[in-house]
């Protein structure tokens, strides 16, 4: 991602006081304790899933996922299946979800590249 998505990330950690450190220790507020890779596996498929409907940049991407969880667009999980499987909506797991946004869209772009 761009500069600006990695400073706008930066932004929101140091003004949440939270690290991606705390976040991982969470129980429901950030990223759940424990996540298996399938639950991390799935928590990417939703942000690339999203990226694709609409590759747009951070935030705009965040309301693209907020959309999708909203309408329950893919696999037929909403805000509630998503938090349970580590994503949460809230300002404490808005880190989470923006360091996962800029992972997997980064990936995508190399991708995009080496083809």
């Amino acid at each position: 991602m761009d500069k600006s998505v990695e400073k706008l990330v930066d932004e929101i950690v140091e003004w949440t006081g939270i690290t991606f450190d705390d976040a991982s220790r969470s129980d429901g507020e950030g990223m759940v304790q424990g996540m298996s890779d399938v639950r991390e596996t799935t928590l990417r498929d939703f942000v690339l899933f999203c990226f694709e409907r609409r590759p747009v940049p951070w935030p705009t991407l965040y309301d693209e996922m907020c959309y999708v969880a909203g309408h329950r667009l893919f696999r037929d999980m909403g805000y509630e299946e998503l938090r349970q499987a580590g994503l949460d909506f809230t300002l404490v797991g808005l880190s989470r979800i923006a360091r996962l946004a800029q992972d997997v869209c980064s990936a995508k772009r190399v991708v995009a590249i080496a083809v």
